[in-house]
């Protein structure tokens, strides 16, 4: 008669309530009383999460490990297990000795919710190369590194080394040193082979380049020698045209040119070569050709110069006995001289004339007079009157030199008279000077003494210019040295200066007046005094006129006629 309900409201028989959604119920009974129970609280929790496929990495077996690894990066956490059988799992992301195959990798929560499977595999374990096999070519007396050709293994995939370290593709060791190697292969998963050793043999010897003497042919041989000095002993031969070798380390009769000397040792290996010149058999040198400079009017030698032939071991003599390297012959005096060329192998030439002239000779140091400038003429006159002749030319500034000897219009002022030859020497210069134009004095300043009653004549005073050298003249024609003309006549007069240079100034005018005239004895009528006037007066009646004064004591003068 019981029925039962998780939501108080629908009851039913059975005691199993299926397909329950997660949340927290009362549970209650009733019974056929209708009586309902107090209620139990039941929860049912939300459905637990299944992990996600997890992901993993996968370390692979290697050339000296048959088994891999597997390990899962994700999810992780407490409660998780891992399995890559899908039958054992464990606490640990990691798989190890893993053999190779492919697995099926899922983890269980804890509550046993497995999830999707990831797919790992693991590779089988990379094969390792065989010990390869080569071949060797070893240096030769050109070359002195070998190489080391891999003849096996070869493929895709592969790389090769010498050295244990260094590993490349192709299958050839190229400029490899002399030595013991240990080849290995490696293959692309890095298995390296066991090694094979391989040996590049030392370099044979190669003679040093030789050292060689020449004899040169001389003026009376065409052939000369070649000699080796070095290297020598026993199975070397010699060639001086690198086809033809011979064990003597001589070779006679050898025409002029350029040799390539050689040595050869008893492996074959030939040295580097020496060059060695034979030279040409030495001719006589030709006639010389030669200039000359001359003495000049400075200089009381010359010089000679060879102009050909020049060239190494040539000397030059121009008196046949002592010879110099220089083609130039300096301080030479004058004279005829036999130039000749010597060369190396003491082989001299024809002569050649050369003369060497005398020194021209240089003017004497001119004479000369001078005209110099005048009051009325600013500028002189130098005439060069000896040394005179043809070819001559005369300059007063040592650059512009004149045919003539006379120089015009010669601003004053110091000059070097030279004199130069056709031969172009210039004489010792003379110092010639031109004086500055004369100054004319200043017009005159004059004063005058007029004639007084008792004197008829008058004086004129110069006061300037005056000073040393200067003379005076009322007339233009007599001159004298006192600035003071006295007793001279009335009438108008040109006064002039003239200095001791004869220079004349222009003319002042002064004028003497005439004596002034003396008036006559004057007549005069007296009004004698009366009985009531104690004085009389005294009328002048002649002369009278403008100007006139009139005294009765001779001492004090008025211009009344009446006193």
């Amino acid at each position: 008669g019981l029925t039962y309900s998780i939501d108080g409201t629908n009851y039913q028989s059975s005691t199993n309530f299926t397909n329950v959604s997660p949340g927290t119920y009362s549970l209650t009974v009733r019974n056929s009383d209708g009586c309902t129970s107090a209620a139990t609280s039941v929860t049912i929790n939300p459905q637990p999460a299944t992990p996600a496929a997890p992901t993993a990495t996968a370390v692979q077996p290697t050339c000296t490990t048959a088994t891999g690894t597997i390990t899962v990066t994700a999810p992780t956490g407490s409660g998780l297990t891992y399995s890559i059988d899908g039958t054992n799992y464990q606490a640990s992301t990691t798989f190890n000795n893993v053999a190779s195959g492919t697995y099926s990798v899922t983890v269980i929560n804890s509550d046993g919710c497995t999830s999707a499977s990831t797919s790992i595999t693991i590779n089988a374990q990379p094969a390792t190369p065989a010990a390869p096999t080569a071949t060797a070519v070893q240096p030769t007396c050109t070359t002195a590194t070998g190489t080391i050709t891999v003849t096996a293994p070869t493929g895709s995939g592969l790389t090769y080394s010498i050295d244990g370290t260094n590993y490349q593709a192709s299958t050839d060791f190229t400029n490899v040193a002399s030595g013991t190697y240990s080849l290995t292969v490696r293959n692309s998963d890095g298995c390296t082979s066991a090694s094979t050793s391989v040996t590049i043999d030392a370099q044979p010897a190669t003679p040093a380049a030789p050292t060689a003497t020449a004899v040169q042919p001389t003026c009376t041989s065409a052939t000369g020698t070649i000699t080796v000095t070095a290297p020598t002993g026993s199975g070397l031969t010699y060639s001086i045209d690198g086809t033809n070798y011979q064990a003597s380390a001589t070779f006679n009769n050898v025409s002029s040119g350029t040799y390539s000397v050689t040595v050869r040792n008893s492996d074959g290996c030939t040295s580097a070569a020496t060059s060695v010149t034979i030279n040409a058999q030495p001719a006589t040198p030709v006639a010389p050709t030669a200039t000359a400079v001359q003495p000049t009017c400075t200089t009381a030698t010359g010089s000679i110069t060879v102009t050909a032939p020049t060239g190494s071991g040539l000397t030059y003599s121009i008196d046949g006995s002592n010879y110099q390297a220089s083609t130039t012959f300096n301080n030479v005096a004058s004279g005829t001289y036999s130039v000749t060329v010597r060369n190396s192998d003491s082989c001299t030439s024809a002569s050649t004339s050369i003369t060497i002239n005398a020194q021209p000779a240089t003017p004497a140091a001119p004479t000369a007079t001078v005209v110099q400038p005048t009051c009325t003429t600013a500028t002189g006159t130098i005439t060069v009157s000896a040394p005179t002749g043809s070819g001559l030319t005369y300059s007063i500034d040592g650059t512009n030199y004149q045919a003539s000897t006379t120089f015009n219009i010669v601003a004053s002022g110091t000059y070097s008279v030279t004199v130069r030859n056709s031969d172009g020497c210039t004489s010792a210069s003379t110092s010639i000077t031109i004086n500055a134009q004369p100054a004319t004095p200043a017009a005159p300043m004059a004063t005058a003494v007029q004639p007084t009653c008792t004197s008829a004549t008058g004086t004129i005073t110069i006061s300037a210019p005056t000073g040393s050298g200067l003379t005076y003249s009322i007339d233009g024609t007599n001159y004298q040295a006192s600035t003071t003309f006295n007793n001279v006549a009335s009438g108008t007069y040109s006064v002039t200066v003239r200095n001791s240079d004869g220079c004349t100034s222009a003319s002042a005018s002064i004028t003497i007046d005439a004596q002034p005239a003396t008036p006559a004895a004057p007549t005069a009528t007296a009004v004698q005094p009366t009985c009531t006037t104690a004085t009389g007066t005294i009328t002048v009646t002649a002369p009278t006129g403008s100007g006139l004064t009139y005294s009765i004591d001779g001492t004090n003068y008025q211009s009344s006629t009446n006193f």
